[in-house]
Formats: structure tokens, sequence, C-alpha cells
């Protein structure tokens, strides 16, 4: 089961990626996280940086796992080459419960690439970046419609502040605007393939909001820190919670699909 985050360059998709795959682990299941960033930022909440290096990184039951994406050719439109990345790097996705990609945000040739390896596609939507976000939904949009990429769409966390329910209000119009420019057969073949998958947008948001908080937020991995700082996200409570709520979400979006 493959899960790609939308292309969009708002805050948090990392850090969520990162709840989910603690919580997942928790669970049992066996994640793999790609890391497309040349930053490589979510590899640092997991590894330190002066200990990184080109291929698998191990964390509980978590696999994090770098690939040069700068080394492939992108003179053509070529959907293969992220997966003749997996295949030069013979990393068997097969053998995960759930695989995330995290790459760098912005609609890209990467985040095209990503799109078609996917079978699930999830966003992320903070107050700073509700421009971005529509622009993101009209790509995803034209992703299932337009290039028929095999994706469903499980819906969007939140990341607020304050005011979450404006921005979900903002979440929900942005994928309204999107559809508007498609046919009428369209617009219904794209709202079958997005949760809750029965042709209703009303619940495309997350019921979980993940606040604005530091012990959410500072999770790079420094020289100065003995673990990993993902690994407190299930040490308090009150972020256990969170992480728990979100996981227990996602499954279930997951699963109806």
């Amino acid at each position: 089961m493959i899960v790609t985050f939308a292309p969009l360059p708002s805050y948090g998709k990392s850090h969520v990626i990162s709840f989910l795959s603690m919580g997942l682990s928790k669970k049992g299941k066996k994640v793999l996280i790609i890391d497309l960033d040349p930053k490589l930022f979510i590899t640092s909440f997991f590894v330190k940086e002066n200990k990184i290096y080109p291929g698998i990184n191990s964390f509980q039951n978590i696999d994090i796992v770098s690939l040069p994406f700068f080394e492939y050719s992108f003179s053509s439109l070529n959907y293969n080459i992220l997966s003749k990345m997996m295949k030069d790097t013979k990393i068997d996705t097969s053998s995960y419960d759930f695989v995330f990609i995290d790459f760098k945000p912005g609609v890209s040739i990467v985040s095209m690439n990503s799109a078609e390896f996917s079978n699930f596609i999830l966003s992320t939507i903070s107050n700073a970046k509700i421009k971005e976000f529509r622009e993101g939904m009209q790509a995803v949009v034209q992703w299932i419609s337009d290039f028929n990429l095999d994706l469903k769409y499980v819906g969007n966390i939140i990341i607020a502040e304050t005011k979450p329910e404006e921005l979900a209000q903002q979440a929900y119009l942005g994928l309204i605007d999107a559809l508007k420019p498609l046919s009428d057969r369209k617009i219904e073949n794209v709202k079958k393939r997005i949760y809750p998958f029965n042709g209703s947008l009303n619940f495309v948001n997350f019921n979980t909001i993940i606040p604005v908080r530091k012990d959410l937020n500072d999770l790079k991995f420094t020289d100065k820190r003995k673990y990993p700082p993902v690994y407190r996200l299930l040490n308090y409570e009150r972020t256990r919670n969170i992480v728990n709520d979100i996981v227990n979400e996602f499954l279930n979006r997951v699963e109806m699909a």
C-alpha cells in the first residue's frame, strides 16, 4: 500500500508523515518513508545529520530511505523514474504495510512521479498557505481526472494555530473550486475517489486538528539529543492522544477505500 502527500508548499507535510509513521509503528505496522527532498528534512527527524547516509536508516518498525532523485534524467515526462529508482536501490515495497513518499513541496516532475507511484493521496493545510493549497488542489484534481491516475484522496489534515473551523471551510471551498472547470461527468468521477468515496465532499477534512505547538513542531534530531525527537511524540499523553486520533482516522479512511 503506497501513500503519498499532496504536492503543496504547506507547513506540516513532513511532520504529519512522522506522526502517522510513529503511530502506525506502535500498532505493529511496518512503515517505509521515501525521502525525496534534497534537504532530507524528514530523515533528520529520525537520524542525526552527521549520521545520515544514502540507503536505509531504521528506527523501530520504520525504515527511512533517502534517494538521489537529482541523479536521474528529467529530459522528458517519464512517469517511470521513481519505479526505476526503487529498482536500482533494491527496495521491496511489498514488504511494508504503508509507504509514505515525501518530497520538496510544489507541483513538479518529482511530485508527478510520486503520484503515479501511489494508491492514495493526502494533504495538509495551514493558516498561512490558503492560496498554495487551492493551487495544489487544482493539480490533484487534474492528476485524477485528466491523467487518469489511480489515486484515491483520503482527505485534508488541518494544522491550525487559531480558528480551525475557518481553515476547514477554506479547504472545502478550495476543493470545490478545483472541480468547477471539469465537466459534470468528470466531477462525479473525481468525487467518487474522494473520502468518503460516495460522491459527498462533506467529510473530506479530518476531524482531528493538529495544534501548532513546540512539542509537535520541533522534531529535528540534533547532536545534543540522545533519542530521535519523534520518539517523544508518544511519550506524553496530550501528544499521544493527537497522534492516536490521526492514525485511527487515517486507517478508517484507507480501509473504507
